[in-house]
């Protein structure tokens, strides 16, 4: 006779959980994409070996995680746009020179939206730090005054990391007053991590002056979660978005001491033809504003990756209008500006020929600013026009400090907005006078400090480029147009450059 050992009901019902993880786990890593594991690298390239390459890098001065997504409100409908910063910069002689989170939520319909920004500043956190991070896999922790900011690996039933599988929880205050807002999601990667360049760069570029600066991004992620907006919390889900990591050997604040030394454009691309699309464009402002190397594009298609070099005479960039920084109350830089008339790009053209693309550029929000240490607009995007030959549209992210406010930037902006206007803008003068009046001014008004004929620029501004804009039908065309002339005539007085 065989006596049956006994167990208890919670001991079975854990042994049987237990095997049910185990199975699970197993099957899971049967199916995954091959990728979809680690340790794992991009093509072997150095440095880009994961999970390392999403965490921390010690022996660097610098780290900054960002992810944006288009997300759809399963109860209202609603599209939205979020995006999310975290910064570590650090140098040998202070562990903090300036860490922050920035996180905002658009809403894609009517282009209303909440932002928020926490500061980690040099002395007055060593006590008490605010950004915790991992060295060994993506781990971040940022206790902001709006609540813990975090952005992890997912980990299975058995504690084990997820690859490339991430939950965020972003957490914020509306700078605006509306109110407290948070996203709160899971994010499952679908396409593998692309290196910037691809295998032209292999993830290696100069940015914000920094040479030896690596990168690499996703796309495709599988989202699922919650969302709060002005009051209202709802699940969400979303299929479409873009991850983007860059570490830097010191800081950019080494080659731009103010922020405004350098400047960039980045446009995120997430087009219909299932081509994502990742375009730099940088600028050194105390060179003419010299496009800087490794300008270019990085298309993402079929899991393959392709480098187009941004050259001159390939990549360019017509400017259609631009808004004002819109200083206030509820936005604003951390470093002071050298003026209150400081005027970015909104909506453009990209073309490059190699790629046979020209696409048009439309902000969802007209003046997408949030609170950082310079002028910054951040916001949705709306692509629509041509690539490689054919009609495609698209949604995607257009980030840029490139803020113009000296008096020969500011001649270009007066006259590209000049430019694009409609011909019913102008009444007595026609288009092409008013425009030939103003670009008489650029004998005038030069980069060259010792070229900049300043007394000349403003006696001409007064006398031919007001009364020409005068001239102008009534409305809000000549409105915008007297007021951009107006802060060129400002621009006249500046001493600081940066």
């Amino acid at each position: 006779m065989h006596l049956r050992p006994s167990i208890s009901r919670s001991t079975f019902i854990r042994s049987v959980s237990l095997v049910i993880a185990l199975l699970s786990h197993f099957l899971i890593g049967c199916v995954a994409q091959s990728w979809k594991t680690y340790p794992s690298s991009i093509n072997g390239y150095l440095g880009m070996s994961f999970p390392e390459a999403e965490a921390n890098h010690p022996n660097d001065g610098s780290d900054t995680w960002f992810v944006t997504a288009r997300l759809t409100g399963l109860n209202t409908g609603k599209e939205y746009q979020i995006v999310t910063i975290f910064d570590r910069n650090a140098i040998a002689v202070n562990p903090v020179v300036l860490n922050f989170y920035e996180v905002s939520i658009f809403d894609c319909l009517n282009g209303e939206y909440v932002t928020y920004t926490d500061y980690e500043l040099p002395v007055l956190n060593l006590l008490s730090p605010k950004l915790q991070v991992s060295s060994d896999h993506l781990d971040l922790l940022y206790r902001s005054s709006a609540g813990n900011a975090t952005w992890v690996t997912a980990k299975d039933a058995l504690g084990d990391l997820r690859p490339f599988v991430y939950d965020l929880y972003l957490p914020g205050s509306d700078s605006f007053g509306s109110g407290p807002f948070s996203v709160d999601i899971t994010a499952d990667m679908q396409n593998r991590p692309v290196a910037w360049g691809a295998d032209d760069l292999r993830g290696v570029m100069t940015c914000f002056g920094e040479t030896d600066t690596y990168s690499y991004f996703q796309t495709g992620p599988e989202i699922n979660g919650t969302l709060t907006f002005r009051g209202v919390t709802e699940p969400v889900q979303g299929t479409l978005g873009h991850l983007d990591r860059q570490w830097f050997p010191t800081t950019p604040l080494i080659y731009a001491p103010t922020g405004r030394q350098r400047s960039h454009e980045w446009r995120q691309m997430n087009l219909n033809n299932s081509v994502d699309l990742s375009i730099w464009r940088q600028f050194d402002r105390t060179n003419n504003n010299t496009v800087v190397d490794t300008t270019g594009t990085t298309a993402y298609q079929g899991d393959s990756s392709t480098w187009t070099a941004g050259l001159p005479s390939d990549l360019t960039i017509e400017y259609i209008r631009y808004k004002k920084y819109p200083r206030s109350t509820s936005i604003g830089t951390l470093v002071p500006p050298p003026s209150p008339n400081m005027y970015l790009a909104t909506e453009h053209i990209v073309r490059s020929a190699s790629l046979a693309m020209e696409l048009k550029g439309t902000y969802v929000q007209e003046t997408p600013a949030i609170n950082l240490v310079i002028e910054y607009f951040e916001g949705p995007i709306m692509w629509q026009g041509t690539y490689n030959g054919q009609n495609v549209n698209g949604i995607g992210i257009f980030e840029t400090t490139y803020a113009l406010y000296r008096d020969w930037e500011l001649t270009e902006v007066l006259y590209n907005s000049l430019a694009h206007l409609q011909n019913a803008s102008f009444s007595s003068k026609s288009k092409s006078e008013v425009l030939q009046i103003v670009a008489g001014l650029r004998q005038y008004v030069s980069s060259n400090p010792l070229q900049d004929n300043r007394i000349a620029a403003g006696l001409y501004i007064t006398g031919s480029i007001i009364p020409a804009l005068q001239t102008m039908s009534a409305g809000s065309d000549k409105s915008n147009m007297l007021t951009i002339a107006a802060d060129l005539q400002y621009s006249l007085t500046l001493i600081l450059q940066f």
